[in-house]
């Protein structure tokens, strides 16, 4: 990189810590470059870095089986976060939040001073205005604003992209493998492993359909978003098999016949079994008002529902979850999750109103465990024989079945949003203030891979 040296002499070298142009500086006259909402680089932007590790004990039970087990880990750090968030609720001084919420509740959730539009500070007092983006080139803007701690740096989306996250991976590996005299060989692997990470990116549409929701970051307690990462998968088996059919001339089996030795004989057959479990999905949701945007995890509720209201729904039968509240599951949707196991904040005002409560920084965790995609199963065949024609060339025959047993192989992620914060009451539903208003919660659809 050469930065702003027109003399083509390098400004930094390219094993530096990200080699990335210096900034020119601020430029005073042109105030429009401000106020617009696009991520940036910290100046201290850190290259990743990654560590692995492994160790792998073999050992031949008898004369024919071949085992192992082996422990594999990573950990790695300065990973990306992207878009993590300048301007937040979160960077306002808790006095000043919990005297904005006495003033949001006094006025029965009428007023919120954080919204409330103040005269810009940024622009003078009179005279023409500066020519800023966004909501700096306006007269007045939210007052929450004026708090933020680069209150320059604002819009839509206004972020930095940092690289403080963490990841670490631990697995154990089990194998097992033997080959028969009878043209038979087996060999099957088991992974339990656990990826847990800060990070807010995720491989996705690879393939792997890795699960997926909002991460809403904690910025006074990063700690708090280490968490289960989307590409977490704790078991993976796959088995191979292969099996030369017994019939050919040589095998233990072989055929007197000769037509028939040269139709049955010499054919391999070939099979995988591949069994994983899903992907951890984000949740989302019922966090109107809140500074930290995740709902509340409702303690001792289960995240899975009972398997009796579990499974498909048209679109109009009703299901009563164990909390009582009813719901009507979307059409062509399998039910599988409780939404009433997360919950919103509301409080009641003066007159008797219920409003969603503000500033308030939600429990629940970006992923659960217990809350994640479908589990995959499937098992391929193949047939395959080659044909020597004379002495020269070889005919190659051969048979696939992909999926032989027609697993579905759902690929579509269960739905982590609550929808908005409800704040009516409605015994004929057994609806509550606090729940969320989604009724797609915890379902998927047909997509499939």
């Amino acid at each position: 990189p050469y930065g702003d040296n027109p003399h083509g002499v390098p400004v930094v070298r390219f094993s530096d810590d990200a080699p990335l142009a210096p900034a020119f500086g601020n430029n005073s006259t042109a105030p429009q470059v401000y106020g617009i909402g696009e991520a940036r680089f910290s100046r201290h932007h850190r290259n990743g870095k990654a560590m692995q590790w492994n160790v792998t004990w073999e050992r031949m039970l008898g004369q024919r089986w071949q085992t192992s087990i082996g422990y594999s880990a990573s950990a790695s750090s300065n990973l990306l976060n992207r878009s993590y968030p300048l301007q937040n609720l979160q960077s306002i001084p808790a006095d000043v939040l919990a005297g904005w919420r006495d003033i949001y509740i006094a006025s029965n959730g009428t007023l919120n001073p954080a919204t409330e539009q103040v005269p810009n500070p940024f622009q003078p007092a009179t005279g023409e205005r500066l020519p800023f983006s966004g909501v700096l080139g306006n007269a007045t803007l939210p007052r929450q604003n004026t708090y933020f701690p680069y209150p320059h740096l604002v819009g839509t989306n206004a972020a930095i992209n940092l690289a403080h996250a963490t990841a670490s991976y631990h697995s154990m590996l089990l194998s097992i493998a033997r080959r028969f005299s009878g043209g038979v060989s087996l060999s099957a692997h088991y992974t339990f492993s656990r990826n847990i990470d800060s990070t807010s990116t995720h491989e996705d549409n690879q393939g792997f359909n890795a699960g997926n929701g909002s991460f809403n970051f904690n910025l006074l307690d990063p700690s708090d978003n280490r968490t289960i990462g989307y590409s977490d998968v704790p078991h993976r088996f796959v088995a191979q098999f292969v099996y030369d059919l017994p019939f050919g001339e040589g095998g233990p089996h072989a055929l007197s016949q000769p037509v028939l030795r040269a139709i049955l004989g010499d054919w391999r057959l070939a099979g995988n079994v591949l069994w994983q479990s899903g992907f951890p999905i984000g949740v989302s949701g019922a966090s109107n008002g809140a500074a930290l945007t995740r709902p509340d995890r409702v303690e001792g509720v289960p995240i899975e529902l009972p398997k009796e209201l579990q499974g498909w729904y048209d679109g109009r039968t009703q299901v009563t979850l164990p909390s009582g509240r009813v719901i009507t599951p979307p059409n062509n949707t399998y039910l599988k999750y409780n939404p009433d196991a997360f919950a919103g904040r509301v409080v009641t005002t003066p007159d008797g109103s219920v409003v969603p409560d503000v500033f308030w920084f939600g429990n629940a965790r970006p992923t659960y465990n217990e809350f994640r995609t479908d589990s995959r199963f499937n098992i391929d065949l193949s047939i395959r024989r080659t044909f020597r024609i004379l002495a020269g060339p070889q005919l190659e025959v051969g048979a696939d079945i992909m999926n032989l047993l027609n697993t579905a192989q759902f690929n579509g992620s269960y739905s982590g949003n609550l929808g908005a914060t409800n704040t009516r009451t409605d015994p004929s539903r057994g609806l509550i203030p606090g729940m969320g208003s989604s009724e797609s919660f915890g379902t998927r659809g047909l997509s499939t891979f």
